[in-house]
């Protein structure tokens, strides 16, 4: 797809600044064009906006929310407020989740699930908004393990602050991550929200490979760097699903009043 001559099509003469229209595949850009004007034309000077609100952060203490549910195994999310979309210490993040629960061969995964067999599944994800950001751990448990699960994810979240990364496991979750773009890049649609999302959010297109060498700049002391200003008490959030009712032994694990 030649993305230079649609970007310049979208941006002088039919979309607003507002609008993004991504198109991958076997295609003929003029006919293509016709088809989005069709569907999706503005007029060039339309200034109109959706109204978004600013987020704003208040969170002051850890926050607990229990679900008192019957169900067969609890689930629970231990959540971090974050950084947002537009945040240079996004790549450091990304590997550090990749570090902590980003697959089987992940500290959570090896340390939690495999040795201590507490957990029927443990991951972490990061989701970066425009104006603020989460980094949560989910697992599955049964009842009785909740509390000790708990414990040992803080004290990977923990151990990761206070000591860098190896050598051999940043090299380990730079290759992961580069495997998990290129797959994710394999059909048609992926490659349009890659860099539609781009356009949309900023205003400009990286390829794959510009996108791969701003995390393979990411050294063990950026990483270190996001984790000490991500992994806060302040910041902190714990959501469990599941046959529970006591918030107490939660609350002194978590350093809550």
């Amino acid at each position: 797809m030649k993305r230079k001559s649609m970007k310049e099509y979208m941006d002088q003469k039919y979309l607003s600044k507002s609008t993004v229209v991504t198109v991958a595949g076997n295609f003929e850009v003029e006919k293509m064009k016709e088809q989005i004007e069709k569907l999706f034309g503005v007029k060039k000077n339309d200034k109109r906006k959706l109204p978004k609100q600013k987020t704003t952060e208040k969170q002051s203490s850890p926050q607990i929310r229990l679900v008192n549910k019957k169900t067969d195994q609890t689930h629970l999310v231990l959540g971090f407020r974050s950084i947002d979309m537009f945040d240079s210490k996004k790549y450091a993040l990304s590997l550090l989740s990749t570090i902590l629960g980003g697959g089987m061969s992940s500290r959570m995964f090896l340390n939690i699930r495999e040795r201590e067999g507490l957990t029927y599944y443990i991951h972490t994800s990061s989701e970066l908004g425009r104006d603020a950001g989460v980094f949560v751990v989910q697992a599955g448990v049964a009842k009785e393990n909740l509390e000790k699960a708990v414990k040992l994810i803080l004290k990977e979240i923990k151990k990761i602050t206070n000591k860098k990364v190896t050598a051999k496991e940043l090299k380990k979750a730079k290759e992961r991550l580069k495997g998990n773009v290129k797959i994710g890049l394999e059909t048609v649609q992926s490659k349009a929200g890659f860099f539609g999302h781009q356009e949309l959010f900023y205003g400009n297109v990286k390829s794959p490979e510009e996108v791969l060498a701003k995390y393979e700049k990411i050294t063990a002391e950026d990483i270190q760097k996001v984790a000490r200003y991500i992994f806060k008490n302040n910041k902190l959030n714990l959501a469990v699903v599941g046959p529970h009712k006591d918030e107490k032994e939660l609350k002194k694990i978590l350093n809550i009043d």
